[in-house]
């Protein structure tokens, strides 16, 4: 009796793992079928990527997103939602 028990418990958690997989697979299968339609000559991808792979790096100047902020001509807001009036 334990023997199958077991048996069934290696079952239940083999089609749980399985499962989940093979609808994403089937979602992944639709969203690809509706993109599969365009032609060669509309694809964006095939200017754009290769364009951002050429780029070269950003200065050093900029290189992080902290550093480009130091850059900018005018002071952030503060994120409190109001605006100096300037007094």
């Amino acid at each position: 009796m334990q023997l199958s028990r077991t048996i069934r418990c290696v079952l239940v958690g083999v089609v749980a793992a399985v499962a989940p997989a093979a609808v994403a697979d089937e979602f992944v299968d639709r969203v690809n079928d509706v993109f599969r339609s365009i032609r060669q000559a509309d694809r964006s991808d095939l200017i754009l990527l290769p364009a951002l792979a050429a780029m070269s790096d950003p200065p050093a100047a900029v290189a992080t997103p902290r550093a480009a902020r130091l850059l900018t001509s005018t002071r952030p807001r503060s994120g409190r939602g109001r605006r100096s009036s300037g007094r």
